[in-house]
């Protein structure tokens, strides 16, 4: 199966050939050449049809969303990465139980106000 692939991202719009013309995707994707297995061939071969999307557009967007996640998820480990190593430099934090108690009283007619971070 052939997909439309990857550019540098400033010509793609973000990565969207899917939802440019063909015309404009052929000047502005590469195309390449992905080795699926037959049982998920027919699955995207199916739901392009349910979708009324050609394979390579849908194949596109299943891909762009997939990696944009993964991308996010990679950046929110970055951050607990920081966070653990801000801990460890001071040893300020909160204790699972206070916060809970706070989250508890949200939406309450008595909200907490919010703990402080303190050594621990």
């Amino acid at each position: 199966m052939r997909i439309a692939g990857f550019a540098p991202p400033a010509l793609m719009d973000h990565g969207k050939c899917a939802n440019i013309s063909s015309q404009e995707r052929s000047k502005r994707c590469v195309m390449e050449t992905l080795k699926i297995e037959p049982a998920l061939k027919a699955d995207l071969l199916l739901a392009a049809v349910r979708h009324k999307r050609t394979p390579e557009e849908l194949a596109h967007e299943i891909l762009r969303e997939y990696l944009d996640l993964d991308k996010e998820a990679a950046a929110g480990l970055l951050e607990s990465d920081r966070a653990w190593a801000e801990f460890e430099k001071t040893g300020e934090g909160l204790p699972l139980e206070e916060a809970a108690a706070w989250l508890t009283s949200w939406g309450s007619s008595d909200p907490k106000p919010g703990p402080e971070c303190r050594k621990l």
